[in-house]
């Protein structure tokens, strides 16, 4: 149970990475609220302490069994999960302004880079995971009398079926790509492999290469 709780934290610290070398592919870092190199820093550092925090503290509480600490295990869960809704969600805010700021103002490099596919994948991926944690924070104020917690269907679409969503987007559009169009190499895609050049390089974006068979 611990586990399915913390895994949005591990998704959301990719999504915080990829979001900082899209700053760096288009070249603009004017359109943030905070400075890039904060940025990626301040929330996976949010999102370690938040996992050490539900774990160790919480997590730690309830495997007890403890009727007398059962209670502040939960409220430890609650407001770690609440901390993680309002940080995330600022995060969001972060995205749409930048992306807004970008439409209006865009750089040289912008134009041939993806970046609008990229950040609509991370906003998509981001929408899934606030209401995932909206979702969790509902299940552990109702208890475990509540709706959610006495009907297992809502785990699977509401937790697990939210995350295998996830997992399918950032297959179909692999952050791998925005790193690579940092520094040049391969990047899969489906059934091909695909040589990305680094930009300013000369090298065609998306150059398609069959995959290798063994």
């Amino acid at each position: 149970s611990l586990g399915i709780l913390l895994a949005p934290a591990l998704f959301a610290a990719s999504i915080y990475i990829e979001f900082g070398r899209i700053i760096l592919l288009v070249d603009r870092e004017a359109h943030l609220f905070i400075k890039k190199k904060w940025l990626t820093k301040l929330f996976v550092s949010r999102d370690i302490l938040s996992f050490l925090y539900d774990a160790k503290i919480g997590g730690g509480i309830l495997a007890r069994q403890d009727p007398s600490t059962v209670n502040t295990g939960k409220a430890i869960i609650e407001i770690g999960l609440f901390i993680q809704v309002l940080f995330f969600g600022f995060f969001l805010i972060n995205i749409v302004s930048f992306w807004v700021r970008m439409r209006k103002a865009p750089t040289i490099r912008s134009k041939d880079m993806p970046w609008k596919k990229h950040s609509t994948v991370l906003l998509a991926a981001g929408g899934i995971i606030l209401g995932r944690c909206i979702y969790r924070i509902i299940e552990y104020i109702q208890g475990a009398t509540g709706e959610l917690q006495t009907h297992e269907i809502y785990l699977y679409i509401l937790d697990a079926g939210f995350m295998l969503v996830l997992m399918l987007i950032f297959h179909f559009c692999h952050p791998s790509e925005v790193g690579l169009l940092l520094t040049g190499g391969k990047v899969a895609k489906l059934l091909s492999v695909r040589t990305v050049g680094k930009y300013g390089s000369g090298v065609p974006l998306m150059d398609v290469e069959p995959r290798s068979r063994k």
